[in-house]
């Protein structure tokens, strides 16, 4: 935060509110996003503890991961944004950010991981995967799916909040 109230992106900063939490909008993801971390077994004190919040061939688990984070990236990629440009937080914004389609987040519940069609899995599992590949936003999307579903499937829970060192954390 600057010496004139600004954060370092040029936006007010939120002042406390009484009680120490922040005034302000609701989230309309932060209780999305926090469900989801509730379910892939993020912020569960397990250390230690060799426990999968998936089992490999646990379909129905699967696929609640999957719709969980379906419904959290929808809130974060279209409802948000939407939101903030009603406001006009980016009315002065030389370019104002574009909502993620509905079609490219659908394919976020038809994500695989393994062996199976190109088009289904995510881009560092296909078999014409190259580092300097640029990525459609479809792609993005199953790629954040694929980390959720690798998420599920670690025994090293819970995650660090950031580790450079820590692959499932990058």
């Amino acid at each position: 935060e600057g010496d004139n109230g600004q954060e370092s992106n040029g936006t007010a900063a939120a002042a406390p509110a009484p009680g120490g939490q922040e005034s302000g909008e609701k989230s309309t993801y932060m209780d999305l996003i926090v469900g989801l971390r509730s379910l892939l077994g993020v912020d569960n004190a397990n250390e230690g503890d060799e426990k999968k919040v998936l089992e490999s061939g646990d379909d129905a688990k699967r696929k609640e991961v999957l719709s969980k984070a379906h419904e959290s990236l929808t809130a974060l990629f279209v409802t948000e944004i939407e939101k903030q440009i009603g406001m006009d937080r980016y009315k002065t914004a030389e370019k104002v950010p574009v909502p993620v389609s509905l079609d490219d987040l659908a394919k976020c519940t038809t994500t695989i991981t393994g062996e199976g069609e190109d088009h289904l899995l995510p881009p560092t599992e296909r078999k014409d995967y190259a580092p300097t590949q640029i990525w459609s936003p479809s792609d993005c999307i199953q790629e954040l799916a694929s980390c959720f579903l690798d998420v599920a499937t670690s025994t090293n829970q819970p995650l660090p909040e950031f580790d450079k060192d820590d692959d499932m954390a990058m």
